[in-house]
Parts: structure tokens; C-alpha cells; sequence
């Protein structure tokens, strides 16, 4: 969202954010205001932060009993 808490809406950036993997790969290119929703299991990232002309903010809200996070390649932590 918009770094402006009086006009969240203004969003001044382009991210870049990968959902799903190999050929299946989808990215999505955001340039407004958006909540995004990633179903359980969908491999997701990278998020490429590819231009920001002002402040936003950036966040997260898992609704989970329980959080794992494991890197392709590496052991969950």
C-alpha cells in the first residue's frame, strides 16, 4: 500500500512477484494498491521491488495455526 497514511491508494512503486514454479510460473506486476492472496502449498517469490518513486509499506497476515518456511534447496529453519 501507499506510504501516505492519508492516501494509501497512492502507490508509487512496480513490484514484481512470482507465484508457482517452472513452466508454470506466473508473474504478476503491481502497480497499485493490492492485497494478495497465495493459496496453502503454492510456491511463491521472488518479490522485485523494481522501481519506488516514494514510500510504501509492505506486509504480511497469515491466518495459520502454524508457520514453516523452508528455501528451495536448503533445510527449513
Amino acid at each position: 500500500i501507499g506510504g501516505d497514511p492519508m492516501h494509501f491508494e497512492e502507490f508509487g512503486a512496480e513490484v514484481e512477484f512470482v507465484m508457482g514454479e517452472g513452466d508454470e510460473a506466473e508473474t504478476y506486476v503491481i502497480t497499485e494498491t493490492t492485497w494478495v492472496y497465495v493459496p496453502a502449498g503454492l510456491l511463491h517469490c521472488p518479490l522485485e521491488f523494481k522501481k519506488v518513486d516514494k514510500p510504501i509499506m509492505f506486509g504480511h497476515i497469515m491466518f495459520a495455526p502454524t508457520f514453516e518456511s523452508t528455501i528451495m534447496g536448503k533445510k527449513p529453519f
